[in-house]
């Protein structure tokens, strides 16, 4: 949990958000009741269902208050158990997974929750907020939200069929399956690798043809997110044993380089992406800021299959520094290059115009 906990604190977009009082963590708690928590020490104890976006606006208000006493997130983690049974407990649990729940639970948690409608006749107090809620909720999905594009072509007639997706974090092979190396060495390689065009293995119906034919499928980025997430698929399952009724499970320690500043999404973005078409005989097309990212953070997988330990590099401006629990200590770039990355956060060199930093 502090792995991602961090992560997310040092993500400029993010902080931006609770620090802009987008929710309002007194108004939540007037709204639904007061509770204990672990930042107000007069709050009055009475029950009600712990909220994941409260705990985070408490933890960012922590973070950023100058206070250098150390912060325990307990009260997080409770209202994290409570959002996902799931994690509930002490057993080792997959990063990435406990991303995605974090990341659905707080944003869920924006959205108010009425038990009742109000009578027939009655005005609606709660609409207001429930409406603020919804907008709070999607411009924090905005954060993340990035959409890809699935186009199907046809290897007969040429037909395309084109399907959109929306995704807020990208997995990525890094064992060489399918790649167009044996094992991927960087992260760009394993870009190419998601965006390049693949032969189906089943025939699939063609709207063109009226029949079933061999396809091509390839995925690129119809639109890029603000902050773009990377899981690097290092935990695999195979089948074993008779008929392969068995399975094993097994950690990738491939090294993948991957650049601290300007990683371009351009050559993997589609074309409406792109600068205006130029002819074949013109230069490609030179990236603009919005395609540009620079990391802010990495989560790090240590140890094996059965037992592993997660720890995290963040960036605080122009530092970095390395997070191991309570233990946070400064990082060169050599050190952060040279860790075997799980998960890596970047974000955009430019949002609506503005330079982050």
């Amino acid at each position: 949990m502090n792995c991602i906990l961090q992560i997310m604190v040092h993500c400029p977009l993010v902080a931006r958000f609770f620090l802009g009082d987008r929710h309002n963590r007194f108004a939540c708690l007037a709204s639904h009741g007061s509770m204990e928590s672990g930042l107000d020490d007069d709050a009055i104890a009475a029950p009600r269902r712990p909220c994941l976006a409260c705990e985070m606006d408490i933890l960012l208000t922590h973070c950023f208050s100058g206070d250098t006493a150390p912060y325990s997130p307990h009260s997080f983690l409770h209202a994290m158990w409570c959002s996902c049974d799931h994690f509930a407990g002490y057993e080792q649990q997959d990063a990435h997974e406990f991303w995605i729940a974090v990341f659905s639970g707080i944003c869920a948690s924006l959205v108010p929750r009425v038990s009742s409608p109000p009578p027939p006749g009655a005005p609606d107090a709660n609409g207001a907020r429930i409406l603020l809620g919804k907008a709070a909720s999607r411009d924090l999905q905005t954060i993340f939200s990035g959409q890809l594009r699935s186009q199907v072509k046809c290897a007969r007639c040429g037909h395309t069929s084109t399907k959109l997706e929306d995704f807020h974090d990208v997995s990525l092979d890094i064992d060489g399956r399918g790649a167009d190396v044996a094992t991927p060495d960087s992260l760009d390689a394993c870009l190419r690798s998601f965006t390049r065009e693949e032969r189906l293995g089943e025939q699939n119906w063609c709207a063109g043809c009226g029949a079933l034919q061999d396809a091509t499928k390839q995925l690129s980025f119809q639109r890029l997110p603000h902050v773009l997430c990377l899981h690097l698929k290092r935990f695999k399952q195979s089948a074993s044993g008779p008929k392969g009724l068995q399975s094993s499970s097994s950690k990738i320690d491939t090294f993948v380089h991957f650049p601290l500043h300007s990683l371009n999404l351009l050559p993997h973005a589609a074309a409406s992406l792109c600068a205006p078409a130029a002819s074949a005989t013109c230069a490609p097309p030179l990236p603009r800021p919005e395609h540009l990212y620079d990391l802010f953070g990495i989560a790090v997988h240590q140890g094996n299959m059965q037992n592993g330990h997660y720890t995290a590099f963040v960036r605080q401006q122009a530092s970095w520094y390395h997070c191991d629990d309570a233990m946070i200590q400064p990082a060169t770039a050599q050190a952060v290059r040279a860790c075997k990355a799980y998960m890596l956060f970047y974000v955009r060199k430019q949002v609506d115009g503005v330079s982050l930093p």
